[in-house]
């Protein structure tokens, strides 16, 4: 099962974006379905706000003890770049694209 978990930060940064969010409970979500879940693929989706810019090395640290496959990173709306990084790249393989594969 491929699964895709889309958090745009963690602790406060997630609470204070996704209003109601309790980053204790969606941090052991992720761990418990991770330990249960019979899992091939993990990819995360972020969209990187004014918010949470400040804080990527967080989130980006948090993802990646998950073994994550990909971190796709989109900026807000309106911008038509967006980041890829494959996890599984030991140098972390980072490419900017405009839909448009490279």
């Amino acid at each position: 099962m491929d699964v895709v978990i889309s958090l745009d930060g963690t602790g406060p940064c997630i609470e204070y974006i996704r209003h109601g969010a309790n980053w204790n409970h969606v941090s052991k979500n992720v761990e418990r379905m991770q330990a249960t879940m019979p899992v091939d693929a993990i990819s995360v989706n972020v969209v990187v706000q004014f918010v949470n810019v400040a804080v990527i090395e967080k989130w980006i640290e948090y993802f990646l003890q998950f073994q994550v496959d990909n971190i796709d990173i989109s900026p807000v709306l309106g911008s038509k770049s967006d980041i890829c990084i494959n996890a599984n790249d030991s140098e972390f393989c980072v490419g900017i694209y405009s839909g448009v594969a490279s």
